[in-house]
């Protein structure tokens, strides 16, 4: 559980029996104290997704496709976190799933588990209105992705070297399908069933290393060496 996270759930915790969730607030002394621990917060769950995103990729230039769809499916993930906390949104777990927009110190309900979220609940937070990582498309496209990695992990797998058909392609183009995915401004495969496992996550976590230079923050220089150990391709790899 990140900082930001386990304070929230101490805070919530706090909260008189009874009272709707609507009318509960935190203190400025409490928001103040969440908020003070957010950028180490961010940092961590950029790394999370870069280093899953980066683990992902050396798999599928393996063809170990059901791990690159379970590292691509947690790198969207903590992308997805670290978009919220970039905008000062923290998650965190009170018996059930919950958001705390710290900008309008406004509680909402989180989801059915870590895993999936309430999208509902983003589109009331101006904090991410209007951000397309928590449009219908993205939901959707995250929805598709789960239910890969839950395919691979518990109801049955894709024999590798098998590929599966939303990854088909050779060792030598993983690196150009990057870049196209990467640099697709108009996000026209962003969200297409057949380019989406890499597509999406791939797209985020690119928008996460842009959003976590523009606020000036960065690894340490030993996550950045590891990120480099495992990156398989000459472009450069997400926050290094």
């Amino acid at each position: 559980m990140s900082d930001s996270s386990r304070l929230a759930t101490l805070a919530f915790g706090k909260k008189p029996v009874g009272m709707q969730l609507t009318f509960f607030q935190l203190t400025n002394v409490q928001i103040a104290e969440i908020d003070s621990v957010l950028n180490d917060d961010i940092i961590d769950s950029a790394y999370d997704s870069a280093i899953s995103y980066a683990e992902a990729v050396a798999g599928l230039r393996k063809k170990q496709i059901a791990w690159s769809i379970v590292r691509l499916y947690y790198s969207a993930l903590y992308s997805l976190r670290t978009i919220m906390l970039l905008n000062k949104v923290v998650p965190f777990n009170f018996k059930s799933e919950y958001l705390i927009d710290l900008k309008a110190n406004m509680f909402l309900h989180g989801g059915k588990s870590s895993h999936r979220w309430n999208w509902n609940a983003f589109a009331k937070l101006g904090s991410l209105k209007g951000h397309w990582p928590y449009s219908g498309d993205s939901q959707n496209a995250y929805d598709q992705l789960r239910e890969y990695r839950e395919d691979v992990s518990y109801r049955y797998s894709f024999p590798d070297p098998k590929l599966h058909q939303c990854l088909i392609t050779s060792e030598s183009d993983i690196a150009r399908r990057i870049r196209i995915y990467r640099d697709d401004s108009k996000f026209f495969y962003t969200y297409l069933i057949d380019h989406l496992v890499v597509s999406y996550p791939t797209k985020l976590i690119y928008f996460v290393d842009q959003e976590v230079s523009n606020m000036r923050l960065a690894i340490s220089s030993e996550r950045a060496k590891h990120l480099r150990s495992v990156w398989p391709i000459p472009d450069r790899c997400p926050l290094t």
